[in-house]
């Protein structure tokens, strides 16, 4: 007799115009329009286990037990990484969520109505409702019995990984990626109505993330995506939340000083890894933005978020 809990993946989802196939990671368009997409393992692992569980919580512990079991590493960024992966191939945004929603602190959640398999009176109504559905069968016994085989598998493939002997890794592979906000630079407060002082902080920002976004196992997410949640007033956590980073980069610049701070912020806790007046002017900067864009990326990588805390 087949294993049920094989039977229950390899049934796929359907939600709101995709299907998915947990055991190829395959992600695409119902009704043939679009092409399909092929999700990592990681990612793909993610997204299967918020789907069994539609509109409820599945808590980041047990997220970060099923991806990254008994490994050392940056769970809050690798975690991060992964669920904003999700979300890309979703096309759904962090802050105002469609499909994945964070609850701060605690998990995620599923918010589409989703159907397993391809037809059944069951499934459709299941689709129809919002409601969270009881554990089927085959997921009880899977929940009972399918870990310890589960467990097993996910070691099976972190070893294969590890000895494949093919090059450099893919990036599904990289799960020590560092995600990082860098909010606008901003000149104090007294020239915040200076357009030359507003455009060469606004000038000197965009050079700065492209300096950050060529810093090796960082993943930045720029001024033009941060701009909103700041305007809105966030608290640092809250902004890590919203963009699921682990980290935030802000500071500004003063022309009239000719000084540059920068600073980077651990959202979890809000504490200061690191904190720095590089003097110059808006063009001796420019030349120095390699280097301060090195030392900002070794102070958000050389330190993890506090246990049990995070971004999102």
């Amino acid at each position: 007799m087949a294993d049920p809990s094989q039977r229950l993946t390899t049934e796929g989802f359907t939600f709101d115009g995709f299907t998915f196939d947990p055991a190829s990671g395959e992600l695409r368009p119902t009704g043939g329009d679009g092409e399909a997409s092929r999700l990592p393992p990681k990612p793909a692992r993610m997204l299967t286990l918020l789907l069994e569980r539609p509109g409820e919580l599945v808590p980041r512990e047990e997220l970060v037990a099923e991806l990254w079991p008994d490994q050392h590493l940056d769970v809050e960024g690798s975690l991060a990484y992964t669920v904003r992966q999700v979300r890309l191939a979703l096309g759904d945004d962090a802050v105002e969520p469609r499909y994945v929603e964070t609850l701060p602190r605690r998990g995620y959640r599923f918010l589409a109505p989703v159907k397993e398999g391809d037809d059944g009176d069951d499934d459709r109504a299941a689709e129809a409702s919002p409601l969270p559905r009881p554990l089927s069968p085959a997921r009880a016994i899977r929940s009972a019995a399918g870990v310890p085989l589960l467990l097993l598998a996910l070691a099976l493939s972190l070893v294969s990984l590890r000895f494949a002997g093919t090059g450099g890794p893919t990036r599904a592979e990289v799960i020590d990626v560092t995600r990082v906000a860098l909010l606008p630079l901003r000149p104090p407060e007294r020239l915040a109505t200076d357009p030359q002082a507003v455009a060469a902080n606004q000038r000197l920002g965009q050079r700065l993330l492209v300096a950050l976004a060529d810093q090796p196992g960082l993943d930045v997410v720029g001024p033009a995506t941060t701009a909103a949640v700041v305007k809105e007033g966030r608290a640092p956590g809250e902004i890590g939340t919203a963009l699921d980073v682990a980290y935030t980069i802000s500071g500004g610049h003063a022309p009239d000083e000719e000084i540059l701070f920068l600073q980077v912020i651990r959202v979890a806790d809000g504490g200061h890894l690191h904190a720095e007046r590089y003097a110059g002017d808006e063009a001796a900067l420019g030349r120095r933005l390699a280097a301060i864009a090195e030392e900002l990326a070794r102070a958000a990588r050389a330190t993890r978020p506090a246990p049990g805390h995070g971004p999102g």
